[in-house]
């Protein structure tokens, strides 16, 4: 969201200083400079820290700041997405006791990092070459570490699109995957496992999902009337079997404050639609309202009432 792939990444003296002898990395050197595209890969695939610590103090300069503007911009990010339980003080997840996350909030990035086409190219890949640098005259090989991506291995899934693995003695092993059955896109989150069961465990929670819940289109449904329309025409929801929509509730929330029944350009009246099962959010979709939604909030005519009366 702050780089360009093709920006150069230089790396300083600090970005190599931070590795222990036992940190992943791919042995680049100061003053080394690669592409941020390249960057991207060795992150995602080989688990480079210094890599890592590199890319943040590159992109926080051309932020207009440094390395601690870039570490600021990951806490205010994943706050707007929203993330709850979440602090970064560094880029690369090596432990500090102010440096934690939930699982909730990192199926949230994954979700918000899985819309983006060029995450999408890097995280599935299964090998990547960095050419020879201004530094070192060969080429750096590394391999994918994400086992479910892996045909011919026993942790191979079909529907696997790529993720992220994770291990420090603190927190254990930790796995982000991503898969697709062509039906629904899956996010699915491993903290505090064991070595490969973190795989075996994503495998079962991919397969209930997979097995137990279904995608509902928004417009085939009887909505609420406030409802004018929906922004994207594959707006939907996504139900556990045996629930009907019938027991979906919404919640309508206009993008501007104040409300007039004055609103006339759709423009005016754009906002999202909140769609809740038990509590539990089951999908969300951007709409434009209708005239009635504003004059219903003045009278205090709340949605979920008038969408209760017209079920009934």
């Amino acid at each position: 969201e702050n780089g360009d792939l093709s920006d150069t990444i230089t790396f300083s003296e600090d970005s190599i200083n931070i590795l222990s002898w036992d940190d992943a990395h791919i042995g680049m050197k100061p003053g080394e400079q690669i592409s941020l595209n390249d960057a991207l890969y060795a992150v995602l695939l080989a688990s480079a820290n210094e890599v890592s610590y590199a890319v943040a103090e590159n992109v926080g300069t051309k932020m207009g700041g440094g390395y601690e503007t870039f570490i600021q911009e990951m806490n205010d990010r994943a706050a707007e997405l929203g993330c709850t339980g979440s602090h970064w003080v560094n880029p690369n997840g090596l432990h500090d006791d102010q440096h934690y996350t939930t699982a909730h909030d990192m199926a949230v990035i994954a979700s918000a990092v899985y819309q983006r086409e060029e995450f999408r190219t890097i995280m599935k890949s299964l090998e990547y070459r960095i050419p020879p640098t201004n530094l070192t005259d060969v080429e750096r090989v590394f391999q994918q570490n994400h086992k479910m991506l892996w045909e011919g291995n026993d942790y191979y899934y079909e529907y696997c699109t790529g993720g992220k693995t994770g291990y420090t003695d603190q927190s254990g092993t930790t796995l982000v995957t991503m898969a697709d059955n062509g039906t629904l896109r899956l996010a699915a989150v491993v903290l505090v496992d064991y070595g490969v069961d973190a795989y075996t465990d994503t495998r079962a929670m991919m397969d209930y999902v997979f097995n137990n819940f279904s995608k509902v289109s928004l417009k085939e449904q009887k909505t609420s009337e406030y409802i004018e329309s929906f922004e994207d025409k594959d707006a939907h929801v996504v139900l556990p079997a045996g629930i009907t929509f019938s027991q979906v509730e919404c919640e309508l929330i206009p993008d501007k404050d104040g409300i007039s029944e004055k609103k006339s350009g759709a423009k005016e009246r754009q906002g999202t639609a909140v769609y809740t099962y038990q509590g539990q959010e089951v999908g969300r979709a951007e709409v434009i309202l209708a005239k009635e939604f504003f004059k219903s909030q003045e009278t205090g005519t709340t949605d979920s009432e008038k969408q209760d009366t017209a079920e009934k």
